[in-house]
Formats: C-alpha cells, sequence, structure tokens
C-alpha cells in the first residue's frame, strides 16, 4: 500500500490544492507531475503520469483504502 498512511488528511489536502489550483488557473497547469513523450520530429506521443501526479495519488489512495477494507 502506497498510499495508506494513520491520516489520510494530508493526501486529501495535496489533492485538494491541487483541484483548487486547476480551477482558478490554465488547463495547462494539470499537466504537472507529468513527463511529455515527443518524437524526433517534436509530435507529442503521450505523456508520463509521475506516482507524485495528484489525480494518480487520489487514485492509489483510493484504491489502497478498497483492498485494506
Amino acid at each position: 500500500m502506497l498510499y495508506l498512511v494513520d491520516e489520510q488528511r494530508p493526501v486529501d489536502r495535496y489533492i485538494n490544492a491541487a483541484g483548487k489550483l486547476w480551477e482558478q488557473s490554465d488547463p495547462a497547469a494539470t499537466l504537472i507531475q507529468t513527463l511529455e513523450v515527443q518524437s524526433l520530429s517534436g509530435a507529442c506521443l503521450g505523456l508520463i503520469v509521475l506516482p507524485t501526479h495528484p489525480l494518480r495519488v487520489a487514485w492509489q489512495q483510493g484504491f489502497d483504502l478498497m483492498v485494506a477494507t
């Protein structure tokens, strides 16, 4: 279990802070904690979502809580 801690509040605060940031800023802000994979010509081939991306953290926390019960 990656994000399951005795207190969920730090993870919840991180996720909520990211949500507030995304509501108030440019849509490009959602690309925090991602890596863009480009071809040699510069075309975007895809994105790698890092484990610290807020949506990834939210998914992992939900999964960890589900399997813990």
